[in-house]
């Protein structure tokens, strides 16, 4: 699955990633770097793995994303790393990805297919991705339902408001919630932004996804 990595914004490189343990959501690949990468980004990198006390403030605000060639973001909750360390960094480098569901992208890896979202709904550039996940982290309060949950922004149904994250959180157990940001930042009732939860992906295809289809064409 070729696949490009950002850190915020900027494209640091590619990566064709391959299943170590779909049971696990372990993926992994070589991964080839530009200049942003060995500019910004590997110093970090360099720090992690010689740091005794990682400092993850500092490794998560790199805000890595992978985005597949079929530009589906994935959500590893075990993490993002790097084998890369100053005492070989002429050698090859490889990415690591923890905690994918590979549920979702199991038909792009075994039957190849292109596509994993219908009309209306649309994929998502990086640049909306993050200000979708900032806008929700301004949105909600201490009360919220998702407070204490990481999320990652999936995709949105065009002409609206409403986009769907991937969320993991200890209190919830479906896996994607349905937003409806109200752009107006944060505000103290625990109800706004609505939502509708999801067990998992095929859940929202089929109760959301594939109705809103037929409402779009017809």
């Amino acid at each position: 699955m070729k696949a490009t990595i950002f850190s915020n914004k900027d494209v640091i490189g590619t990566t064709n990633l391959e299943v170590g343990d779909f049971s696990m959501g372990g993926l992994y690949g070589d991964f080839y770097p530009n200049d942003n990468y060995f500019s910004k980004i590997q110093k970090y990198v360099w720090k992690f793995w010689s740091s005794k006390n990682t400092d993850f403030k500092e490794w998560n605000s790199l805000k890595f994303n992978i985005q597949l060639e079929n530009e589906m973001f994935l959500m590893p909750i075990g993490g993002i790393t790097f084998d890369d360390v100053e005492e070989l960094k002429h050698d090859q480098k490889r990415i690591d990805l923890a905690g994918v569901d590979t549920k979702i992208i199991e038909d792009f890896i075994i039957n190849n297919t292109r596509t994993f979202l219908e009309e209306p709904w649309e994929s998502i550039s990086i640049e909306q991705k993050l200000t979708f996940e900032n806008e929700l982290k301004k949105e909600i309060n201490s009360n919220h339902i998702l407070a204490d949950s990481s999320f990652s922004a999936f995709s949105i149904k065009s002409g609206c408001n409403n986009v769907l994250f991937e969320i993991n959180s200890k209190k919830i157990e479906q896996q994607f919630a349905l937003v409806h940001l109200t752009w107006k930042g944060k505000n103290d009732d625990k109800n706004f932004p609505k939502i509708e939860l999801f067990k998992d992906f095929d859940e929202f295809k089929y109760l959301r996804m594939f109705p809103d289809k037929i409402e779009w064409e017809y």
